[in-house]
């Protein structure tokens, strides 16, 4: 069984590297670090083809989706029924999880993201200032990226494509997430009902500061899972 690990905002895939490692101390080697560039304005369903054709592997595979790319992994998982055994989503949604912003699509274009790299740390680590490996990947962002994924996440609804699943299915969540709050892990167990949630402490960057603890309930989950891994 092949894990595929699908990033947040930022797209490098860089973010993963303790939950790698974590997962690698527990026997699973097998696995996929999918990036997205990180000069481009595509769009969920180009980003969505970037993802797919990066999975090279044979047989079957289980996607982790991570914040942004929750509702990629939700119609790679559709796409590719007869290869995706379960899906993992970590600190993510099916659509806008603040509302509350949902008319400011016009604005992205005027919005002073020079200063992104410090507010995406402080609301992605919950005020830690002091992550090389964060402050690394949100520099690596051009900021017209930024806004185009940010309007994509404004606009995004893939509840019905969530409805159409029956592989099993995980929520990893962040107790102290400032990003995706507890109504958007909600609304997909609501939604699909086979849907197990797993509640840890932590910020949004959950898989990036909580490496052991997720790679355990991954590892668990996956034992779930038939054929073994």
């Amino acid at each position: 069984m092949h894990l595929v690990l699908l990033p947040g905002m930022d797209g490098t895939g860089n973010l993963f590297a303790n939950f790698v490692q974590a997962m690698q101390g527990r026997g699973v080697s097998s696995l996929t670090v999918v990036s997205y560039p990180t000069d481009s304005s595509a769009d969920y369903a180009e980003l969505r083809d970037i993802a797919r054709r990066q999975i090279l592997v044979d047989g079957p595979i289980v996607l982790l989706g991570e914040s942004f790319s929750g509702p990629i992994a939700i119609e790679l998982a559709n796409q590719m029924a007869d290869r995706v055994l379960a899906l993992i989503l970590c600190v993510t949604f099916v659509k806008n999880p603040q509302p509350i912003f949902a008319g400011m699509g016009k604005l992205l274009p005027f919005l002073p993201l020079q200063y992104a790299p410090h507010t995406l740390r402080s609301l992605l680590m919950a005020g830690n200032f002091n992550d090389v490996a964060l402050a690394s990947a949100i520099h690596q962002v051009q900021p017209a990226t930024l806004r185009a994924r940010l309007a994509q996440v404004l606009k995004v609804d893939v509840s019905q494509q969530l409805t159409q699943l029956t592989i099993p299915i995980l929520y990893l969540q962040a107790k102290h997430d400032k990003l995706v709050p507890a109504s958007a892990a909600a609304l997909i167990c609501r939604l699909q009902r086979r849907c197990q949630l797993r509640a840890f402490d932590g910020p949004h960057m959950l898989l990036h500061s909580a490496a052991d603890e997720t790679a355990a309930a991954v590892c668990e989950f996956l034992d779930q899972l038939s054929p073994a891994k």
